[in-house]
């Protein structure tokens, strides 16, 4: 009984420092993630700034900007997002016969 209790306390007190650098982990970890999110949210914050200079600039030097700026930049792009591949599969059983997609 009493090698029991001291073989339970052994593997408690190993499993209780497994868990503590288990948190001592976590806790770097998400202070790394802390720092990115500060990184990444400046980065924004700088972008941002220079977006709307580069839009100040524009509608200081081009005329009609306001038309340009409000069309989406993707509009004079061709649509082939649209259409669909004209892929051959090929169908399981039914003798082999093929059948393009679309179709």
């Amino acid at each position: 009984m009493y090698n029991q209790i001291m073989n339970q306390r052994v593997s408690l007190k190993l499993d209780l420092q497994m868990k503590e650098k288990d948190i001592a982990r976590k806790a770097q970890k998400l202070k790394e993630f802390e720092e990115q999110i500060k990184v990444l949210k400046d980065d924004s914050n700088l972008a941002k700034q220079q977006c709307s200079e580069l839009k100040d600039a524009i509608r200081k030097f081009v005329p009609n900007c306001e038309e340009i700026l409000s069309k989406p930049i993707f509009s004079q792009m061709a649509p082939s997002y649209n259409t669909q591949p004209n892929v051959v599969k090929s169908l399981r059983g039914g003798g082999g016969a093929r059948k393009t997609v679309g179709d």
